[in-house]
């Protein structure tokens, strides 16, 4: 997955393989493998996926509040502009997407882009849904 985002494979920190064995695992092979890819998209220079990388419902076991605004907590500074560049559009597709509850039509609708445009984002990306 990594590789084909063109970074290099990344370990996985102890502190996130506590996470994936203790979260539940709702979704299908589709949630895995987007969260993967996700992290492999956050994960800076020193190759090491880190906790503060995975979504919040993997790092707290408590539901969050919805009156409470999302804080980014990704540090940008660690990376270089096209990776900051990809790991945001990734990211914003991917929200949009769950967002839409994985209409691509709709999604790409939401984001002001083609339909065919947001499929060649998506096989860029490597984000399968």
């Amino acid at each position: 997955t990594c590789e084909e985002l063109g970074k290099e494979k990344p370990e996985l920190s102890d502190e996130v393989w506590e996470c994936f064995k203790n979260y539940t695992w709702p979704g299908n092979i589709r949630e895995v493998r987007n969260i993967v890819r996700r992290a492999c998209l956050l994960t800076g220079q020193n190759g090491i996926i880190g906790k503060e990388v995975l979504p919040e419902q993997l790092t707290s076991p408590s539901v969050p509040d919805p009156a409470e605004p999302e804080e980014e907590t990704r540090d940008f500074a660690d990376l270089d502009l096209k990776s900051a560049s990809m790991m945001a559009e990734s990211k914003h597709i991917l929200d949009t997407l769950d967002k839409v509850h994985y209409n691509k039509t709709l999604a790409a609708k939401m984001l002001n882009i083609d339909r065919k445009t947001l499929y060649s984002k998506l096989k860029m990306f490597n984000i399968k849904v």
